[in-house]
């Protein structure tokens, strides 16, 4: 998946197992987090045919839930 998402200007910024949840009621077993320059590029990607056939094998093995986040670069 690597070069797809590089692709689109995308870059892994979280792959982990076991979070802790501190507040609130959302579980998940495990996070992946992507980064895209623009919210325009990330529908780019998901949407690509590049993309499909890993989309279609992700979601015939796992279930998940995917969310696109609008937001500012953290000040440095």
């Amino acid at each position: 998946m690597l070069p797809v998402v590089a692709k689109f200007g995308g870059t892994y910024r979280v792959i982990a197992g076991n979070p802790s949840n501190v507040e609130g009621d959302w579980h998940p077993a495990y996070l992946v987090m992507l980064e895209f320059p623009s919210v325009e590029q990330a529908k780019a990607w998901y949407d690509s045919p590049e993309y499909e056939p890993l989309k279609r094998m992700r979601l015939a093995s796992a279930r998940g839930t995917g969310v696109l986040i609008e937001g500012l670069p953290a000040a440095g």
